[in-house]
């Protein structure tokens, strides 16, 4: 059975003398939209882009000083009081990483060699100070953004494998 939709006629949808927009005009309103959202999606994204690179600049320049070690100190400190024996003291941009969180995600034993900025510093730190005293540190991707490798989290374990 064939259902048919009734079309209005024109007295009932249009007021007398008035006629309905061509398509043609329509689709140069719908153009003129759709390219006025694309200008203000590129305007966005060139800001997130120039927010991005500043942070990206900052964190390349940050080096990790004994502040860090003692916040880090502190929070496994409360993790071990905790019951816990592994804790993620620092959290960062995969893209942060030279191959974008490749190694990491893959658990290579070269994972460390992909850090830059800020990431290696608080690595080396951590290697350098609580290494020699039966700490263990290891990386993970944390967060999962459209199923791309988001934030990575530095781990300091203290069981005897690494967390």
């Amino acid at each position: 059975m064939k259902h048919e939709i009734p079309v209005p006629h024109d007295s009932q949808t249009t007021p007398a003398g008035v006629s309905p927009p061509s398509a043609e005009s329509m689709r140069a309103v719908a153009n003129a939209a759709y390219e006025a959202q694309r200008r203000s999606r590129n305007q966005a994204q060139g800001g997130r882009e120039a927010e991005v690179e500043a942070l990206r600049a900052e964190f390349m320049n940050r080096v990790a000083d004994r502040a860090v070690l003692e916040r880090i100190v502190a929070t496994i400190g409360q993790a071990a009081s905790r019951g816990l024996k592994s804790i993620r003291v620092y959290t960062f941009p995969s893209e942060f990483c030279t191959d974008r969180g490749r190694a990491i995600n893959n658990d290579e034993a070269q994972w460390s060699a992909t850090l830059c900025g800020e990431a290696a510093s608080v690595h080396a730190l951590i290697e350098a100070e609580l290494g020699p005293l039966g700490y263990v540190v290891s990386a993970q991707i944390v967060t999962w953004p459209e199923l791309m490798p988001g934030d990575v989290g530095i781990i300091v374990g203290w069981d005897r494998v690494a967390p």
